[in-house]
Formats: C-alpha cells, sequence, structure tokens
C-alpha cells in the first residue's frame, strides 16, 4: 500500500483508522488486521491524493456517504467517456477538437490497454496513434468537457483516473463481454 497515502491521512486530526466512520474499514484497524486497516480502506478510496484529502476532511458521520458519492462520480466520468468514444458520438458534436475521429480511435485503444492492466497502468511507449501523445490526450478530454477517466502522475504511463472510474469500467467490460456472449 501507498506509504504517501498513510501519511497524507495521517495529517489530519480527526481521521483516526479504527474510526473512521466507514464500517468495513474500522473492523479491519480494530483486529490489526491487513495493515490496520489501511488496505481495506485504499481499496475503497484508492490512492488520488485529491479524493484522500477529501476523505479525511470529511466528517466521521459523512464518510460513508461521501464514499457513495465518489463511487457515482466514477460511474457517471465512465460512462461519459462511453458516450464520447461511442459510435454515434462525431466530430459534428465537438467540433472544438481538432481530428476527433483520430483522437476517439485512440482514446478507445487506451480504455482497452488499461482495462488489461495492472496497478502500473499502461506505458506510453507501448501505445499507437493519439494515445502515445499524453498532451493531446489531456488536451481532448478537456476540451470534450469531460473529467478525464485517466491520471497520468507519470509522464510515461497512463492510469484510470481514480479505483472508482476503474471498478465502473470493469463492471462495463464485465457486462459487455456477457452481453455479447449472450447475443452469439
Amino acid at each position: 500500500i501507498g506509504d504517501e497515502a498513510m501519511e497524507l491521512l495521517e495529517k489530519y486530526p480527526g481521521f483516526k483508522m479504527g474510526d473512521t466512520g466507514i464500517e468495513e474499514v474500522d473492523e479491519a484497524a480494530k483486529v490489526g488486521g491487513k495493515k490496520e486497516g489501511y488496505e481495506v480502506l485504499l481499496k475503497q478510496v484508492g490512492l488520488h491524493p485529491g479524493d484522500l484529502s477529501g476523505l479525511a476532511s470529511t466528517k466521521k458521520d459523512d464518510r460513508q456517504e461521501y464514499l457513495k458519492k465518489l463511487e457515482k462520480a466514477g460511474s457517471t466520468t465512465w460512462d461519459k467517456f462511453i458516450e464520447l468514444t461511442s459510435f454515434f458520438s462525431s466530430s459534428k458534436d465537438h467540433s472544438q477538437v481538432v481530428d476527433f475521429d483520430y483522437m476517439k480511435r485512440g482514446m478507445i485503444g487506451l480504455s482497452e490497454r488499461l482495462l488489461n492492466s495492472g496497478e502500473k497502468g499502461v506505458e506510453v511507449k507501448d501505445l499507437k496513434g493519439s494515445a502515445n501523445e499524453p498532451k493531446k490526450v489531456n488536451a481532448f478530454m478537456k476540451q470534450a468537457d469531460n473529467k478525464p477517466f485517466i491520471y497520468q502522475p507519470r509522464d510515461d504511463a497512463y492510469l484510470f483516473y481514480d479505483v472508482c472510474v476503474e471498478r465502473a469500467a470493469r463492471k462495463w467490460e464485465k457486462e459487455r463481454k456477457w452481453w455479447k456472449l449472450w447475443k452469439s
């Protein structure tokens, strides 16, 4: 688990592991399991500094609701991405985006690679087309008025924006595979 994430959470005076208000996390912390509850917490929230800060600065009684909002935001982000890259989405809808179809193909390829990647994500050098151009990818996501589904902590790799987006993406992928099987 991320030492930086643990250090970040420990900086908040009102945040005590074992007394977070998140039942599953507090149970793990009480028995000293899964590294005193941190592993359980980070599995739910992820390691994104903004989400961890938001959680730690939220009142204890509101943290479970905070997690629900993160999950909903993750699903919304992925739904918007799917809508953006769908068959029906065209450059007419996003005339401000240069080379929309070229960028769209790259984003679809990137999403497929991320769905098959591990926690280290996908290295930029392993990608082709527009996904090999991180600055263009980030600009594309912003121009298309969409919260990016990717996060780039390093210049040489892509990760899902957060664990909630990743869960939504993996759920979508699982349902899509099931639908394909059912149709055939």
